[in-house]
């Protein structure tokens, strides 16, 4: 009814968000966090909830607390064409995210990494190896810095015919 435009459907769920929005409040002021995601059915009922929340969240926390803080709706059932909505950084992130997910017994990473820095890319082949042990992980075109990481390492030496050798590092 609130997305049909009647009026006092939407009050009534800009009421609830008000409710939650006291709640978060005081959860803002202990936590400082830096977004907060409404998830579930209340996702659904949109923006008249998120203007409550927003409408007492701000007015009851700190300024030091919110002035960073994004207050959004979970976008899990969204389909949407992702890789024009989302950075190749942020791609590259959520792609690592999946391959914890699905727990794969080959990783194959060809340019994976690619967009990070380095300290980023080091901590994700370092997650990779401790949550992931026994899988096996290719990868192609890593930072000199993460290829330590690497229990055995293979380079393609270049041969006078132009073809390439597999040789261990």
């Amino acid at each position: 009814r609130v997305r049909a435009g009647d009026p006092v459907a939407t009050q009534l769920i800009r009421e609830a968000g008000r409710t939650v929005g006291g709640v978060l409040a005081t959860c803002v002021n202990m936590l400082n966090p830096a977004v907060i995601v409404i998830g579930g059915d209340l996702a659904r009922a949109d923006e008249p909830l998120l203007a409550g929340v927003r409408e007492v969240v701000y007015r009851r926390s700190l300024p030091l607390d919110t002035g960073r803080l994004r207050i959004v709706t979970s976008r899990l059932d969204d389909e949407e064409p992702w890789d024009h909505a989302l950075s190749g950084h942020e791609q590259q992130l959520l792609a690592m995210a999946r391959v914890l997910l699905h727990e794969p017994e080959w990783i194959l990473l060809d340019d994976a990494t690619s967009g990070l820095d380095e300290a980023t890319e080091r901590r994700i082949y370092e997650v990779l190896l401790e949550r992931l042990p026994h899988a096996t992980v290719i990868s192609l075109g890593a930072h000199a810095g993460v290829m330590d990481l690497l229990p055995q390492r293979w380079t393609l030496a270049p041969r006078a015919d132009g073809m390439a050798t597999l040789e261990a590092a």
